[in-house]
């Protein structure tokens, strides 16, 4: 049913995580080299091409490190073009990079699906990019002659699966470590630790008999030239019993220090991921252009049925938790959705006529502003700031009257593809 990636997207961890980042060991790594900064189009195509590769160099054939790319290429019924490309990478010099770059650019078409596929032959790699991946699989190569032997790569967890987690695959298995393998400038998160786990408790289920010498569980991160790693004698039982139950979905034993012994697929785990399914995809067949000018009460999910459809994001829907409910406001061709809370005001606002959306904004969102502030009479108005990225975007901030907390309001332009999340999370704010 789904990819144990996809399977932790739909999952609320406990406020720390099943395995909280406090629990693993740092173990810094040095050498003279400093990573350039890239284009965030270009950071999934970077991580790729280092993992592929250091796979690679590190003695795997190239139709088994590049096999989710050349998978893809098929999808997309473009093999030869693929295997052009394959055929041109030799190891770590520039034309090998460049041609790996340009290949793991099939992999969005297997992971995500066709729709998401753009040309490989638009990937135009830069000096800087490609200097990245050469330090990186240095790094990474290293790293494994430390820690190594690697014993099992690229695994997947035959005998491990079940009706909630059909597939996905680790990365390396060393003496008596399971590693992850992520290139990223930032510190692990708790969906990569409880990826780890979960990883470990299929590996315990599955046909891998390596499994079994495993005390360890870790992430190497080559960008960072870290690793992390935490003892599985100093995770609790009780943590492997829930991911076993909660995540994975297995039929439990009565024991919790049984949990190795757990098979198949709960009735309970089967019915909550029907209603989660029903949940992501209940459509209600709102449209904005059924209404007349005004201010509407709607629910969560008219919203998601619009946005849905606006943003083709089928599969992950945001679980509103501090959204109580939602007002509608159209106005002269422009419309915006407020998410209502206690304590904040979150605003989006799309355009929907075909005109300068810059130029009018501050007029429009004053307008806004007079028809919204009513309904919310404990807010007062504290400023605009017209943010000058591509003059998409602008900032609204309100205060909760008495009291010392700002709320940014986010107000987006409908031709952007960014939402309120990535711009946050990208620092645009």
């Amino acid at each position: 049913m789904f990819s144990v990636t996809n399977r932790i997207k739909n999952i609320s961890q406990p406020r720390l995580g099943y395995l909280p980042i406090k629990k693993l060991q740092k173990m810094n790594f040095f050498d003279k080299y400093t990573i350039n900064e890239v284009d965030s189009a270009y950071r999934s195509i970077q991580g790729m091409a280092v993992d592929y590769l250091t796979r690679f160099m590190n003695g795997e054939s190239k139709n088994a490190a590049f096999q989710i790319s050349l998978q893809g290429a098929a999808k997309v019924d473009d093999l030869n073009h693929a295997y052009k490309l394959l055929n041109n990478i030799n190891g770590l010099d520039t034309v090998s990079i460049y041609n790996a770059c340009q290949l793991v650019g099939y992999d969005v078409a297997l992971r995500k699906g066709t729709d998401y596929y753009t040309s490989v032959d638009k990937i135009i790699p830069t000096e800087g990019l490609i200097q990245n991946i050469i330090i990186m699989v240095n790094r990474s190569l290293a790293f494994w002659k430390e820690v190594g032997p690697v014993v099992l790569n690229g695994f997947t967890f035959e005998g491990g699966y079940n009706d909630i987690i059909s597939n996905g695959d680790g990365d390396y298995l060393t003496n008596d470590t399971l590693w992850d393998f992520k290139v990223s400038k930032s510190a692990p998160t708790i969906d990569q630790t409880l990826q780890l786990l979960v990883y470990y408790i299929l590996g315990i289920h599955s046909i891998h008999q390596e499994f079994k010498s495993i005390k360890k569980l870790g992430i190497f991160n080559p960008e960072l030239n870290t690793a992390y790693t935490v003892s599985i004698s100093g995770i609790p039982d009780e943590t492997f019993y829930k991911v076993s139950k909660d995540v994975i979905g297995y039929c439990m034993p009565d024991k919790i220090d049984l949990w190795r012994s757990a098979t198949g697929t709960s009735e309970q785990a089967i019915q909550e991921l029907k209603d989660h399914l029903y949940y992501i995809h209940k459509d209600t067949g709102f449209s904005p252009e059924q209404y007349a000018d005004g201010i509407y009460d709607i629910t969560v999910d008219d919203y998601w049925s619009y946005y849905r459809e606006l943003s083709k994001n089928y599969n992950d829907k945001p679980k509103f938790k501090n959204t109580q409910s939602v007002k509608f406001i159209k106005n002269s061709g422009y419309f915006m959705f407020v998410s209502v809370s206690e304590k904040e005001l979150h605003a989006f606002c799309k355009a929907a006529a075909e005109r300068n959306f810059h130029s009018h904004c501050y007029i429009i969102m004053r307008n806004y502003l007079n028809m919204l502030m009513p309904y919310y009479p404990d807010f007062q108005y504290i400023g605009m700031l017209s943010i000058a990225y591509q003059s998409r975007f602008n900032l609204l901030y309100l205060k909760k009257k008495k009291s010392k907390k700002v709320t940014r309001t986010m107000f987006l332009h409908k031709k952007s593809k960014m939402n309120f999340t990535s711009i946050m999370r990208h620092g645009k704010s």
